[in-house]
């Protein structure tokens, strides 16, 4: 299900697709929510097998997005 958030920088408005959602947490330092939608290997670890996020950072609040969700499904 694709919805539309708020990205964290520059306010753009971005289309995600909830379904390919792992987990959302939220992130106090950046007053904001962090979706993350998988993992890829870092290149920049230097080849020790680390593996960082494929995420994004948006304005909407988790209750936000789970209502969204449930409208949209």
């Amino acid at each position: 299900m694709l919805v539309t958030l708020t990205h964290l920088r520059g306010m753009t408005p971005i289309l995600v697709n909830l379904d390919r959602m792992l987990y959302a947490y939220r992130d106090p330092q950046a007053e904001g929510t962090v979706i993350v939608f998988g993992k890829v290997p870092d290149t920049r670890a230097g080849g020790s097998g680390a593996l960082r996020n494929v995420s994004v950072h948006v304005t909407e609040t988790l209750q936000d997005i789970q209502k969204k969700r449930r409208m949209t499904g």
